[in-house]
């Protein structure tokens, strides 16, 4: 479940910057700047991130796998701070093997953490 940053270079695969410019509509130095950077993701917003989804394949799956990637690991960071152990295989069998969205277990486990005497 853990899903590691990863370029924008890396899931365009072949493609290049000039291809991503043109496809998604914008600027190739807005493409550029974003290109090799792994924590893209946290510099990209709206309308660009919209025309990224849009043009590139596979791009969506990322970023959905990475945002609920990066909120578990912090929840469960802060949780741990608070000592509080968050059993990992049982929130993976949760979702996916009994279809438990994401979000809502990670919703539970944010609610938690203002409740929690540290």
């Amino acid at each position: 479940m853990a899903v590691r940053p990863m370029s924008l270079a890396r899931i365009a695969d072949a493609w290049s910057i000039a291809d991503i410019a043109v496809l998604s509509g914008l600027a190739e130095s807005t493409v550029s700047r974003l290109w090799d950077d792994p924590r893209w993701l946290d510099r990209i917003r709206g309308k660009s991130l919209q025309a990224l989804v849009s043009a590139l394949p596979r791009i969506d799956e990322y970023v959905r796998a990475y945002s609920l990637a990066d909120r578990r690991a912090t929840l469960v960071a802060d949780l741990a701070q608070r000592g509080v152990h968050v059993n990992l295989e049982s929130f993976r069998i949760l979702v996916q093997e009994h279809g438990v969205p994401e979000q809502y277990l990670s919703n539970a486990l944010s609610a938690a953490i203002p409740v929690l005497v540290r």
